[in-house]
């Protein structure tokens, strides 16, 4: 799988904050779900409060 760092930005009610995460998905967009999925979990933000601007890929890990 490849590692994916996601950058962008959560909308925090009247706040806004950037982010910066990786996650290991087998495409960017696995990761990107992964991504929704975490910040909706941590924060209890709905996907339209996640905004995702650049998924960079980095190169593959392998699989123990």
């Amino acid at each position: 799988m490849a590692k994916f760092s996601i950058r962008g930005v959560l909308n925090l009610g009247n706040e806004k904050r950037s982010f910066s995460r990786e996650f290991e998905a087998p495409n960017e967009k696995r990761a990107r779900e992964l991504a929704y999925s975490f910040f909706g979990s941590k924060h209890g933000l709905p996907r339209n409060k996640v905004v995702i601007e650049a998924v960079d890929s980095g190169k593959a890990s392998k699989a123990e």
